[in-house]
């Protein structure tokens, strides 16, 4: 990226986006490449190449890991859509599920706040138990199954 006036190349954003293989977080990737440098988190492999996105392959255990890669990059922002987030799944896997939902993100909140740096937590309908009409960012979860 360079700035138009002068020529002078900019450095990009550094953006670390968790659950990279997922639906969400593969829109982030594809329309947030051209504009930053994406640093993208999942279990497997590669699922999208561009010159501004970097891929990690870190499982949600890898506490130091993901530790060390926060130190390396730096990011200046978190997008986390990394969840379990199919009912029945999340049901009979609770454990598995507790690691991910839970664990995880909190360890992913405490990176961004001893670094200071801004995190979006992207979450499912499956929080609220459905008796609502229109939930807002303020609503309390109430979720009606595991989750």
């Amino acid at each position: 990226m360079r700035d138009r006036n002068r020529g002078e190349a900019l450095s990009r954003k550094k953006i670390l986006v968790t659950g990279a293989s997922g639906f969400v977080a593969g829109s982030v990737l594809y329309f947030g490449a051209e504009e930053y440098e994406i640093h993208a988190i999942s279990r497997g492999r590669s699922l999208y190449e561009h010159e501004n996105v970097h891929w990690h392959t870190l499982g949600i255990e890898d506490h130091v890991g993901l530790s060390v890669l926060f130190e390396e990059l730096r990011p200046d922002a978190i997008i986390h859509t990394a969840a379990f987030a199919d009912i029945d799944y999340c049901e009979q896997n609770r454990s598995i599920v507790n690691a991910l939902n839970v664990d995880y993100t909190e360890r992913l909140a405490e990176l961004a706040r001893q670094h200071q740096v801004r995190m979006v937590y992207v979450s499912t309908d499956n929080v609220f138990d459905g008796f609502c009409d229109l939930y807002t960012e303020s609503s309390s979860a109430e979720p009606i199954n595991y989750y």
